[in-house]
Formats: structure tokens, sequence, C-alpha cells
């Protein structure tokens, strides 16, 4: 009995087996035709770099492939302990043969802690244009909605699809040199800086320059301090200051006291003829005295002679200097100064501001003479 017991629970154990090893059929139908799954748009996630050093800048790059109507969400730039935004994401978009659309999106970083940095992982969307239209996330033709509307109520995009992008990790290296690092760095000593360790041929440059420098710095504010204490020279004076200062000179000679009254006349008769010629171009030297005032009298004077205080005046004075100069009248001293007073009187009155150019006018024409022929 124990022997036939032993046979019938052989039997039964490889019928199971053989039961278990033999699937059924419907299994074996529902094993070669598995759900449908929709393939993920995520494409490649890749670093453009695997090792860079501190402070260097590399890219995380992604393509998502978008159907014609589908809309992608995605964070505007990615920070995690160890490396930093280095600018906002950029982006540009394919249109493929199928209609499709491959999205190429680069976060560029920035490395500050060496050794392995993680990248994270974070979360893409894509979602149907229609609806992000209707919740207001993205504008009819865009192909990246806007992130911070989307984060802010996903509810509103129901159909949007969660897109994980897995982490990758990155190598920074340090700038430090081996030597560096095993023996660290300490600050050089103030030997180095102000001993006899110092690079000379710097320190000489730095001297040289510093010398030039404050050479034309010193140059440069003598020449500004000399230009604002300059002194403008004077005006030229005028025909009337040249006139008063040249009689003031003859009264001051005292020829008149002193009896040399043709040297007195000739003198101050001769300023006052300068003053005169420059009422009008056309008078000049060649013109004696009398011929001078007859011209400053005539009936074409110049504006400047009009504007004169009593021409007639000043020729009264001019024909007694005639006289005193060509003739045996000898007036007194007193006479004489009151005759140069009654000139500089006239000639300070007078106004020859705006001389008028023209030929004087006269009946008859008329040879130049000298004084020394004058009547």
């Amino acid at each position: 009995m124990k022997v036939w017991g032993v046979m019938i629970g052989v039997i039964l154990s490889v019928a199971g087996i053989v039961e278990d090893a033999i699937p059924y059929p419907h299994a074996t139908l529902s094993a070669q035709n598995p759900p449908p799954q929709l393939a993920s748009p995520l494409q490649s996630v890749a670093l453009s770099d695997d090792s860079v050093e501190i402070g260097d800048r590399f890219d995380l790059r992604l393509e998502l492939r978008l159907g014609p109507d589908e809309v992608a969400f995605f964070p505007d730039s990615l920070a995690a302990p160890g490396i930093e935004p280095f600018d906002a994401v950029a982006w540009g978009a394919e249109t493929q043969a199928d209609g499709s659309i491959v999205l190429t999106i680069s976060y560029p970083l920035l490395a500050y802690q060496t050794g392995p940095v993680l990248v994270p992982d974070f979360d893409a969307f894509v979602a149907p244009r229609a609806e992000a239209l209707v919740a207001g996330y993205a504008d009819d033709g865009e192909l990246v909605g806007s992130w911070d509307a989307f984060r802010a109520a996903p509810a509103r995009v129901p159909s949007a699809r969660l897109l994980g992008v897995p982490p990758r990790q990155v190598m920074v290296a340090t700038v430090l040199g081996l030597d560096d690092i095993t023996t660290q760095i300490t600050p050089r000593p103030p030997a180095d800086l102000s001993g006899g360790n110092r690079d000379w041929l710097s320190t000489l440059l730095l001297a040289v320059f510093g010398v030039l420098l404050s050479g034309i710095a010193v140059s440069s504010t003598r020449d500004w301090m000399r230009y604002r204490a300059r002194v403008p020279p004077p005006p030229p004076p005028t025909p009337k200051e040249r006139a008063l200062a040249a009689l003031a000179e003859v009264e001051a000679s005292g020829m008149h006291a002193d009896g040399r009254l043709r040297v007195f006349y000739s003198d101050w008769s001769e300023a006052v003829r300068r003053y005169v010629e420059s009422f009008q171009t056309a008078w000049g030297p060649a013109w004696t005295s009398t011929e001078l005032m007859t011209d400053l009298q005539g009936p074409r004077r110049s504006a400047a002679v009009e504007r004169s205080v009593g021409p007639e005046e000043i020729a009264g004075v001019m024909r007694t200097a005639e006289e005193v100069k060509f003739g045996g009248v000898r007036p007194d001293p007193e006479a004489a100064l009151g005759h140069l007073q009654r000139a500089r009187g006239w000639i300070e009155g007078s106004d020859p501001g705006g001389p008028a150019a023209g030929a004087p006018t006269s009946s008859a024409p008329r040879t130049p003479v000298s004084e020394e022929g004058s009547p």
C-alpha cells in the first residue's frame, strides 16, 4: 500500500508540472496582443559635457516630439545644489515629414561645486492646443505655453501628459592643481611683497609708469591753472580814444606856455585830422585841413558827422590852427590852451560810430597839396 501511495503521488506531481507548463489558449492570446500605449514625446535627454571645470557653462538638452495640435509646458530655468542657471531656457522647433514637430530644449547651467553634481529631474507636460487655448495658457500657433500659468492651475488642462525628465550627473573638476590641493593655499608673506623676494621687473615698471602719470597730471594741472588765470589782452583803442590821448599828451607837454605855438597847434590839429578821417574812408592824409573842414560841413557829409556836435565849431578852431601854422598869428598861452580844449570838447561830444563810406563832395575838383603849401 505504501508503494502504491508513493506512485500515485509522483504521478499527480508530474501532471501538475505539465499543466503549469502548457499555457491556456486565452492566456497566450492576451500575451500576443498587449493593450496599446502612446509613445512618449520625450525623445532624448543629454548633457553637453559629462565633465566640466568649476565655473564653466554646460547645457542640458532634451528633445520633445509634438503632434501638429499639441503644446509643450516646461520650466523656464533649473536650479539645484551645486548648479545654477546661466541663462533662461532656449528652444527651437523643426517640422518633420510626418507633420510632427521636434522641439529641442536647452537649459544653460553653471556649476559652482566640485565633484559629482546631479542635475535634478523635473517634469514637463504636453497638452492639446485646444485645451491650452481655452485655459489661456497659450496663443494660437504657439508651440510652448506659459509655464507659470500652467503650474498655477494644471487642472484646467485635463488631457495634459506628464513627461518625467530623468536626472543627469556631471563631474565638476577644480581649477586648482594637485600641489595646491595637497599643500593647501596660503597667502604670500609680507616679505614677498615688500622685501627682497619681490618681482623687481614689475616693481620697476610700476615706478616708471607712476612717475610718468604723476608728471602728466602735474603738467596738465599747471596748464589748466595758467589758462584759468590768464588775462585777456585789452581791446585796441578807438579813434576817439586815440585822439583824446594825443590831445592830453600835447597839453601836458606845455608847448603853448614856452612859445612853441606852431608845434603845439600842428600836433593837436593833426590828432583832430586823424579823428575826422575815421568818419569817412575817402577822407585821407592827402586832404588839407581846410579841404577836410569844408567836406566836414558839406551837404553830403557822412552819418557820423550828422551825429557829431557842431561841425562848424571844430571848423573854426581848425581854421585858427591853420593861421598859426602857416601865418603870423601868435595867440597868448591861455587862448592857445582854450583852442585845444574846444577841440577836445568837440571830440568828446561827437559820435563816430557807424562811419559811412563814400567820396567827399566838392563843387570843383581839387588837387591834393601838402600842409606846408596851404594858404
